[in-house]
C-alpha cells in the first residue's frame, strides 16, 4: 500500500531524527519536459528501511509516498506497479550495491542518480582487437574477458555490464586511453534497457548477443582514430541524449526538431 503524505520531502530522517541521506537517489524520469526549464524536475527516492525494503518518494507535483520501491515509483509516475520501466528500475536499485561492491569494500550505493531508457538505434562499443574473433562467436560479454586489458588498461570488468557510447565521436575520447589495438563495434540496441554509468557513459547489464553487432571500425592503432568510417555518417545515427547532452541543449535557444 502507498501511503501519500502532503509536503515535498527536501530532508529525509529516520525514527531518531538522524538524517540518511545517503541512501537518497534521484531517478529521471522516461519522458521529456519540453515545456520546464531546465533543470529537468526529478524524483527523489530514500530507502527508509533496507530490511524492509520501506522506500520514501517525492516528485514534482506529487504527494509524497512510502511504500515499496516499485510501488512509490509507479505512484509518482501514475504507472502501474508492473510497468516494464519501474521493475527495470527497482531491478537496477538491487543491482546498484552489488556493484559498489564490485568496486570496493561498501555497503552504498555505486551512483545516487539514475536514469534508464529503453534504447533506440545504436550505441557503440570499444574493445581490444584481440577480442574481435571471441566476439563473433559469442557476442560481448564481460564474463569472458581474456589477456587483452580493456580500454582503461584494467585486467578485470571494471563492472558486470558492456560500457557503451553514443556515438564515434564519444568513443573517439576513450581511444586515447587504449594500450593496444582497437575495434569498435556498432551495438543494435532497439528495445535493449540503458542506464546511466559513473562517467557520463551508458552501461548495459546483460551480455550482448552476435545477432545485434556489428564490426564498425577494425585494427585501430594506439593512439585514437580519426577517421570517419563509410556509410554512418552522424546524421544516420540514431541517439538518445545524455543528461549532460540535455543539460546543454536548455543553455540554447529551444529548436523544435522532431525525435527520429
Amino acid at each position: 500500500m502507498v501511503h501519500e503524505g502532503k509536503n515535498h520531502l527536501h530532508v529525509w530522517q529516520t525514527c531518531d531524527g538522524s538524517n540518511v541521506d545517503d541512501s537518497q537517489v534521484l531517478l529521471t524520469p522516461p519522458w521529456d519536459f519540453d515545456d520546464v526549464e531546465y533543470p529537468t524536475p526529478v524524483i527523489e527516492l530514500v530507502e527508509l528501511d533496507e530490511k524492509a525494503g520501506v522506500w520514501a518518494g517525492a516528485f514534482l507535483g506529487c504527494p509524497d509516498a512510502y511504500a515499496s520501491a516499485g510501488e512509490v515509483i509507479a505512484a509518482l509516475t501514475s504507472r502501474p506497479p508492473d510497468d516494464p520501466w519501474v521493475s527495470e528500475v527497482v531491478a537496477t536499485l538491487s543491482r546498484d550495491r552489488e556493484w559498489a561492491r564490485w568496486w570496493g569494500p561498501s555497503s552504498g550505493r555505486l551512483r545516487n542518480h539514475l536514469e534508464i531508457i529503453r534504447g533506440q538505434g545504436e550505441r557503440v562499443h570499444a574493445t581490444a582487437t584481440a577480442n574481435r574473433e571471441s566476439i563473433r562467436r559469442h557476442g560481448l560479454d564481460w564474463n569472458r574477458m581474456g589477456l587483452a586489458p580493456g580500454i582503461a588498461g584494467s585486467t578485470t570488468p571494471e563492472l558486470p555490464a558492456i560500457f557503451v557510447c553514443q556515438d564515434l565521436e564519444d568513443v573517439s575520447f576513450m581511444l586515447h586511453m587504449a594500450r593496444v589495438p582497437t575495434d569498435i563495434w556498432s551495438i543494435d540496441v532497439d528495445g535493449i534497457w540503458l542506464e546511466n554509468g559513473l562517467t557520463g557513459w551508458e552501461v548495459i547489464s546483460h551480455p550482448i548477443g552476435t545477432d545485434r553487432l556489428t564490426l564498425l571500425v577494425p585494427d585501430i592503432p594506439v593512439g585514437g582514430f580519426n577517421t570517419e568510417p563509410a556509410g554512418h555518417p552522424e546524421s544516420q545515427r540514431i541517439t538518445w541524449p545524455t543528461p549532460q547532452r540535455r543539460a546543454e541543449s536548455r543553455r540554447q535557444p529551444r529548436r523544435r526538431n522532431p525525435r527520429i
